[in-house]
Formats: structure tokens, sequence, C-alpha cells
């Protein structure tokens, strides 16, 4: 069994749904959650806690051994199966990413596991509740909470349509299982994914440049990286400088227009098939065709999608929220109730200060810890502290609440 330890019992959807009560839930699968566990753990916390995480996250595709942010000389020498001169992942960081179950279940909770359990889903709509929330959750699970701590990501990766681009027609699942088209870290999850093709790389964030050094180190023939927005954005701090430099002739501002699978849509495409695409250059404001074998969407998460935190709470509720810059410079929102940890709402214009500020340069002199890593560390650790807080925090008297 994945999670070894006491699942919360699944709830079928029905007019009599049962609801499950719980003082504390920890929404999340990923390092964010484990912090914040490891956080309330060290702390001796001991409500009554159910965590909601469904699968693993993607920190789980990257390669154990793989820091973003490489040098010339390791993008250039290594190939995919040799990895054995990239620095290693920091013990604590990898130790949580890599079986979060196990970490929730023996080193965060340790004996305690009476007090924690387990839902395998997703939720999908938060609703108040009284002082709390009201968590629906995919399978049809419903939990009543005190408190909520939202250790997510702001939704699943944007796919190529969602960034405006036409497919002009759609393979049958034979073919589309080759993911010619397909989203940045999903890419990780085929081995040899890049060897010998010519690749579309599309989007201008920091994943997008770390997807460029995978692309390179796993043997792509050719590499073209485009971006409707330009690159200002790939390297917050330093750390993809060495990426920046390698691609700097492959680097171009562009908007994708549409894009056309060639040869058979009902079989595994033949050698010089591939994918067809349109596009209009900005630096000339023309358009042009192109060939490619993959094209890799890595345009940034959609808060929006049907697991993201803008549907989930709604994006009038997530404005409303305090953000608060925490002792370990981790950044987080909250309103009485519900604490969401700083790399979900980013966005906010508030956070964007507070990373930029305060996250990035404590990053700085704590060696360039990969800073998706980093910062999803550092909000979980902040999310708990501010649980910490306010649970600890007498309660108002009625005279106050007037």
């Amino acid at each position: 069994m994945l999670f070894p330890f006491r699942r919360a019992p699944s709830v079928p959807k029905s007019s009599t749904t049962k609801v499950i009560k719980k003082h504390t839930v920890i929404v999340g699968d990923g390092p964010q959650a484990a912090a914040a566990l490891k956080k309330l753990a060290d702390n001796k916390y001991k409500r009554d806690t159910v965590i909601i995480a469904g699968g693993l996250s993607w920190i789980h595709k990257f390669p154990s051994d793989h820091i973003m942010g490489q040098s010339a000389r390791a993008l250039n020498q290594l190939s995919s199966t040799d990895r054995s001169q990239l620095s290693p992942m920091p013990n604590f960081v990898w130790t949580a990413q890599k079986d979060v179950a196990d970490a929730y279940a023996s080193s965060v909770y340790r004996t305690d596991t009476e007090l924690l359990s387990l839902i395998d889903s997703c939720v999908v709509r938060a609703n108040r509740y009284g002082p709390g929330w009201r968590l629906s959750c995919l399978d049809g699970t419903v939990v009543d909470a005190e408190q909520v701590v939202f250790c997510g990501a702001a939704g699943p990766e944007r796919q190529l349509q969602d960034s405006g681009v036409v497919l002009l027609n759609h393979p049958t699942s034979r073919r589309a299982a080759q993911k010619e088209v397909t989203t940045a870290l999903q890419t990780l999850e085929i081995p040899g994914y890049y060897k010998d093709k010519r690749v579309l790389l599309y989007g201008g964030s920091a994943t997008a440049a770390w997807m460029a050094e995978i692309a390179i180190q796993g043997g792509c023939r050719d590499l073209r990286w485009g971006s409707v927005n330009g690159f200002d954005n790939a390297d917050p701090t330093g750390v993809n400088g060495d990426i920046m430099r390698i691609t700097k002739s492959s680097r171009y501002k562009t908007k994708l227009n549409s894009l056309e699978y060639l040869g058979e849509l009902d079989q595994v495409p033949d050698d010089g098939e591939g994918l067809e695409i349109t596009e209009l250059l900005t630096s000339s404001s023309k358009m042009n065709t192109e060939r490619f074998d993959v094209v890799v969407c890595a345009t940034g998460q959609n808060p929006y999608a049907s697991t993201g935190v803008y549907n989930i709470f709604s994006k009038t509720m997530i404005n409303r929220l305090t953000p608060v810059v925490m002792n370990n410079g981790g950044v987080v929102a909250y309103t009485p109730g519900l604490i969401i940890g700083g790399p979900c709402v980013a966005s906010m214009e508030e956070f964007g200060r507070a990373i930029e500020n305060n996250t990035f340069p404590l990053l700085e002199r704590q060696n360039h810890i990969k800073v998706g890593y980093a910062v999803s560390v550092m909000a979980g650790e902040a999310a708990a502290e501010k649980l910490l807080e306010v649970v600890s925090s007498p309660k108002p008297t009625g005279e106050e609440n007037k």
C-alpha cells in the first residue's frame, strides 16, 4: 500500500453523504505539505489531523540527483544516463520528495499515527461552514475542518491549447501515447524522451529553463525555445545563468498560432512526420511555418483548473486573504480557518514583492538551493508556523467579537 497509515473512510456520492469531521486538514502531496507536517511534528502538534493528497506530486518526477541550474560544463558533457557528477539534492528536500507517504507516517508523526489519517483524493471545492470550512473531494468525500492548511500549487500545468494555440487535428490514443505535444513535467515520465528529436519548447519561465537543461542532457538533435513575453522570468535568481547563455542563439520571441499532426493520426509516427506549427515571429511580424518532432508547453500553471486554487476557493476569496512574511522568510496568506502557502498565490502583488525581497535573497545566502523546491519547503514551514500561532492564540471574547 502506498500510504502505510490509517486512511479516513472514502464516502460515496449520495444525498446522505457522511461527513468526516477533523480539527486540521493539510491539503497537498508535495514538499510544502511535508515541510508543514514536519514543523507541526517538531512542535508536538497533537490535534486530530487529516491529509488530503491525490497521488504523487510533480516533484517526484525529477531525477533524484538532478539539481536544476547546472554548470555549462555539466550540461555539455553529461549524458542523460551519466549523472554521477551532478551535485546531490539536499537531504531533507529529497527525503520529503522521494517518499512523502513514508515521511508523513514515520518521520513526521512517528508513533502518533492515530492522530493522522489520509484521504487519497483531491479537493475540488471549499465552502465556508460555520467558523471553518467544508471541503468536497473528487471521490465524494466531504470533510468539515476548523483549520485548513492548503499546500498545493496554483493548478495543473497549462496545456498548449490553454495557451491560445489551435490544434488543427487530433491523433487517436495510439499515437497520442507518444506525447508529441505535452507539458514540461509530463516529459519527465518518459525515459529518453528528448533523444535525437527536434524540440520546440514554448514558455519563458524558470520551468522552461529547467526543461531546456533536460532536453540538452537528454540528447535532443535541435532545440528551439520560444516565448510570447520573452525570458525575463527564466532566471529569477541567476541559478539558470549557464542554460541562458547556452541557449542564447536558440531563444526567440514568438506567438504560436496553430499546430497540426503530420502523417497518419492512428499510427505511431515515422521519422520525418512529426508536427507542423505556424507562428507569428515578434522580431519581424511575419508568419513562419516549422516542423518539429515534439512541442513541449511550459507556460505555467492554471489556477482556474478543476483542482486549481482559484477554482477551489475562488479568486475573490484568495484576494481577501491577508499576506504575511513569516520568520523563516516563507510567505503565506490567511483568514480565520484558512492558511495558504505562498507559491499558490504568488501572483498576488504583495506575495510577488515578498518572494522577491525576502525569499530569493535568503536562497542566495543558502547557496542557490533549487528555487522551486526551497520556496515550497519554506512556505510549508511558514504555513505550519502560522497555524501554530493561530491555534495557540486565546479565542476572542464575545465582547471583542461585537
